[in-house]
């Protein structure tokens, strides 16, 4: 319930420009009406005392037109609407279904609009205009009584049998034919003979001394007439929304509160009293008296209502001497008396224009003030399609938003964990950049490392050579040298020696290899001897010498060939190796042992 009360407080689609026209029955004011804020602005009027209805809309619309004004829509005060107090068993809380509210409404409203409808009599409207006085008027319905037919009449009495009131009022001069004209298209617009009643209704509090009893304030006019209207302002291309009652609209500026409150509104021949007590209307009247003037009518008014437990009372008046009336009530009244306000002498707003204009743009509660909507009383609050298609897309906004703040979430939470990813990422190369600087330090190192084992290597290769290897080698070339030395004799010449391995031979070998020795070095000799004789004795002088240092002499050959200077003589080539014995080698059945 909290739910719909928020959504009836929001202001779906309300105008902050509405046109105003309120109609009496003799007059047609019309006034253009913006909220600016929490006031309400008058920017354009106009006024037309053409009694047809229909022409005077014409002229007031051509004048703001004219003016600049291009608004649709429109709001109607007429004197065909009324509202009324009635009392019914059904609970705020819990009303009826909307068709069953609309049939006990009008049950109500019916007799209430027939019996206000009686008033607009010809008479009644030439009272309120002046042309005639309340005893003129009985007077012709006097004569209307007299002449009614006993039974059958002839000549003149035949003729007057059947007149109506404005035909008397013709013959006897208190109107003109273009006159009575007007007054009869202006009850036109104000009386129907169809039985279509458009309601409009709003809860009140409950009847005191009444559990279960309800006050509801409605308001009611015949559909024809609301459709009449209807018709002429969308001739204008203005549409007409809704229709307020003469008087009793002027609710609409009334600042309730929780005091016992009394607002009297003075109409054109008609006085309204509300009664309010916290905020709710408890006593609703009209009262017309055309005959009467304002001053009479509003203390008539006052003194049929309950005013004994009144707090304050406000006054409201259509009248152009709103101030000296004003006046006159506060010295007889004694109770606190405001001026709700009155109608502009500048602009022709009466208080009840400004109440129906401030309901409509949202200004006023509208618990105290009931329009006829026009079109018929609009759905529950939750079936309206305004408010369904409100709803959907209240709910697909949420869904939206929900989404986006999800999205949003999800985009911090992501943005978040790439930060924290970011971060150890971060860490993680700055860690690999270490650890990859180490490593580059411990290949560096390494390579450092390497590159001085190598150098000592070499080193250590060098004092080998230099200290032990060449020594040794040294001597081995001398042993050799010595060993050549000894063997050679007068016709051998020695033509190279060198280390290149083993020679290959130039014939099969005499020897065999011997296994039992390691072969350590190998010099090949090449001689050349002046007779194979002297190379005989040159080989075995060099293996008799040899074998003192573990040399053997291998690989002989003598070939015959020419020599120094074309000598005949013989080549020399043979191998000398320097050996060591193997190591014995034990049998498996040894090695077994």
């Amino acid at each position: 319930m909290k739910l719909l009360k928020i959504l009836e407080n929001i202001q779906f689609g309300r105008p902050s420009q509405v046109l105003v026209v309120e109609s009496d029955g003799l007059m047609l004011r019309a006034a253009v009406i913006n909220r600016e804020g929490n006031k309400l602005v008058t920017h354009q009027h106009a006024m037309s005392s053409l009694l047809d209805p229909g022409l005077a809309l014409a002229e007031v619309i051509q004048h703001l037109r004219a003016n600049g004004w291009s608004g649709n829509q429109a709001v109607l005060l007429t004197p065909a609407a009324m509202s009324s107090l009635i009392e019914l068993p059904i609970n705020p809380k819990k009303p009826k279904p909307l068709a069953q509210m609309q049939a006990l409404i009008r049950w109500e409203a019916e007799p209430l609009l027939m019996q206000q409808q009686n008033q607009w009599s010809i008479g009644y409207l030439m009272v309120k205009q002046g042309l005639m006085t309340a005893e003129q008027v009985n007077h012709i319905r006097g004569i209307q009584q007299a002449n009614k037919p006993a039974g059958m009449g002839i000549g003149a009495q035949q003729r007057s049998n059947f007149q109506r009131f404005g035909e008397l009022a013709l013959e006897h001069g208190y109107v003109d034919k273009e006159r009575l004209n007007g007054f009869v298209q202006c009850q036109s617009w104000l009386r129907s003979d169809e039985e279509d009643i458009e309601c409009g209704w709003q809860p009140q509090a409950a009847v005191k001394d009444a559990p279960g009893i309800y006050n509801w304030l409605i308001s009611c006019a015949y559909k024809s007439v609301i459709n009449r209207w209807v018709d002429a302002f969308k001739s204008h291309g203005i549409t007409l929304s809704k229709v307020f009652p003469l008087t009793g609209a002027s609710n609409g500026l009334l600042k309730t509160n929780h005091q016992e409150q009394l607002l009297l509104e003075a109409g054109p021949g008609i006085v309204t009293t509300t009664a309010l007590s916290k905020g709710r209307i408890n006593q609703f009247q009209a009262h017309h008296s055309a005959a009467l003037e304002t001053y009479n009518a509003c203390l008539e008014a006052f003194h049929a209502a309950s005013t004994d437990s009144i707090e304050e009372i406000w006054l409201s008046s259509h009248g152009e001497s709103d101030h000296s009336l004003y006046q006159s009530l506060a010295e007889v009244f004694n109770k606190p008396v405001h001026f709700l306000g009155g109608t502009d002498p500048v602009t022709g707003v009466t208080p009840g224009m400004l109440g129906a204009a401030s309901l409509v743009t949202g200004l006023s509660d509208e618990t105290i003030l009931v329009p006829v909507q026009v079109g018929g009383p609009k759905p529950p609050l939750i079936q309206r399609q305004e408010i369904q298609l409100a709803g959907v897309a209240a709910i697909l906004l949420l869904v939206i938003l929900g989404a986006e703040i999800t999205m949003h979430l999800q985009q911090n939470r992501l943005a978040e964990q790439k930060t924290v990813l970011d971060e150890r990422a971060k860490t993680l190369d700055e860690a690999v950049k270490r650890i990859t600087a180490i490593n580059d330090q411990i290949e560096a190192r390494k390579n450092l490392l390497k590159e001085q084992q190598t150098s000592q290597q070499r080193m250590e290769a060098r004092m080998t050579f230099f200290g032990e290897e060449l020594p040794e080698r040294n001597m081995l070339l001398q042993v050799v040298l010595g060993t050549l030395q000894n063997a050679l004799n007068d016709h051998i010449v020695i033509n190279s020696i060198d280390e290149m391995g083993k020679r290959l031979p130039m014939m099969a070998a005499n020897q065999p290899v011997q296994s039992e020795v390691i072969e350590l070095d190998n010099f090949n000799i090449d001689a050349w001897s002046l007779s194979e004789s002297a190379a005989q004795e040159f080989i075995q002088a060099l293996k008799d010498a040899a074998a003192t240092w573990n040399f053997v002499v291998r690989d002989v050959q003598i070939l015959e060939r020419s020599g120094p200077l074309s000598l005949d003589g013989y080549a020399v080539a043979l191998s000398l190796v320097r050996v060591k014995p193997r190591p014995m080698q034990l049998s498996q059945s040894e090695s077994a042992r």
